[in-house]
């Protein structure tokens, strides 16, 4: 949104200088554009205010803020927290609940955008993220991407556990396999990903897809 903004900002007033644009109705796109722009820099700021004070207070590797969608067996589509302690452990912080798990209990993180998900296969996923077992959930992620447009340019991540026999199955949930979305911060999520101790459990997808079956699957509608 804020490289449209800055765009719309820059059309305006090219075409308001060279006389293209009428200022009366110039002036509002311009009004809108810089607004767009100061409430997106003020809340990237405010984040990353958040976050710093977060990880300086928990001294801390990295945080990073989520919207969880599978895993723990908690409430779905609620705001968590994921952290890197110094302990190389990751700690998720949910308004519900806290867990902790050790990065050698981590079987593989498989991380993608959400639109690039539509367009693998069950066996795909499973093998990115390096699991062995298969229950059904990886339509429930596809079904919330196509649902909710602005997941699909977001960054998905999954990330599965070694089998814990105490670890309890149903259809929908599976506590050894997390599924995330990315909240915002992709900068610092590039970060988190760079790390060392991450990056050798990392596997991730950027392979050109086929934008009319993407388009078609998300339902939306052609540009241009």
């Amino acid at each position: 949104m804020i490289i449209t903004n800055l765009l719309i900002l820059i059309t305006a007033l090219f075409l308001i200088i060279y006389g293209n644009l009428n200022l009366w109705l110039g002036l509002p796109i311009l009004i809108l554009s810089v607004s767009g722009l100061t409430f997106q820099l003020f809340e990237i700021i405010s984040i990353n205010i958040r976050l710093n004070s977060i990880k300086k207070k928990s001294k801390v590797k990295w945080v990073g803020e989520f919207i969880l969608i599978e895993g723990f067996n908690l409430v779905t589509n609620q705001n968590i927290y994921l952290i890197l302690t110094r302990r190389d452990d990751l700690y998720f912080q949910a308004e519900q609940d806290e867990f902790k798990i050790s990065l050698s209990d981590v079987d593989g993180i498989f991380i993608t955008k959400g639109q690039y998900l539509l367009n693998l296969a069950d066996n795909e996923i499973k093998n990115f993220v390096n699991r062995e077992f298969n229950n059904p959930v990886f339509n429930n992620i596809r079904n919330l991407i196509r649902n909710n447009h602005n997941y699909a340019k977001k960054f998905v991540m999954l990330i599965s556990l070694k089998l814990n026999d105490e670890i309890y199955h149903n259809v929908r949930m599976n506590q050894d396999l997390i599924i995330m979305v990315l909240m915002h911060g992709t900068n610092n999520f590039r970060r988190f990903i760079k790390r060392p101790e991450i990056r050798s459990k990392v596997r991730f997808y950027n392979r050109r897809m086929n934008y009319t079956r993407s388009r078609k699957e998300l339902g939306l509608k052609k540009q241009g």
